[in-house]
């Protein structure tokens, strides 16, 4: 994974550290690379993995651009040599929750009326694009889903735009 970390994204070194660990569905090992930069990488062997990593990488930047919620950078999506994919992230330093649970909250809850307070701020046009005087680049959406496919697991959500929310969670991602 060391080289290919360096052909893929560009390091001159890549060293991997701490405990290699994963779940039922991928694995995870973090990185130091050029300048003692922490990135995450994690993996899949199976053929969807390129576009369910694809999927969550535009996510996190959906995420990010909102500024609500602190979610890791990520970097890129690459294939393995052998199948599959890997997605790289910026390290994220974990810590209990406990201390930090109720400013957590109010940042989720930040984020779910994230679009409507900016409409109220930008004005009426849904569709517009750009930054706001506060830099928010965000776009606007007035209906529910999302521009790219995301999965639950290995498996595909449609997130094809709705004016109907009930529609969107129920028939399209049950």
């Amino acid at each position: 994974m060391e080289a290919l970390l360096v052909k893929e994204l560009g390091y001159s070194a890549a060293k991997a550290f701490g405990v290699r660990a994963g779940g039922s569905i991928s694995q995870g090992q973090g990185f130091e690379v050029d300048g003692g930069r922490r990135i995450f990488v994690k993996q899949n062997g199976k053929s969807e993995a390129k576009g369910m990593f694809q999927g969550e990488l535009e996510g996190l930047e959906a995420l990010q651009r909102t500024g609500c919620v602190r979610v890791p950078k990520p970097l890129k999506v690459f294939e393995l040599p052998d199948g599959g994919a890997a997605i790289a992230f910026d390290f994220v330093e974990m810590h209990p929750l406990k201390s930090a649970s109720g400013s957590l909250g109010e940042n989720l809850a930040r984020l779910h009326l994230h679009n409507s307070s900016s409409r109220h701020s930008r004005g009426p046009l849904l569709e517009q694009q750009g930054s706001d005087d506060a830099g928010d680049s965000s776009p606007l959406v007035a209906s529910f889903g999302f521009h790219a496919v995301t999965c639950c697991g290995y498996l595909p959500q449609d997130n094809t735009w709705t004016d109907d929310w009930p529609v969107q969670i129920k028939t399209r991602n049950s």
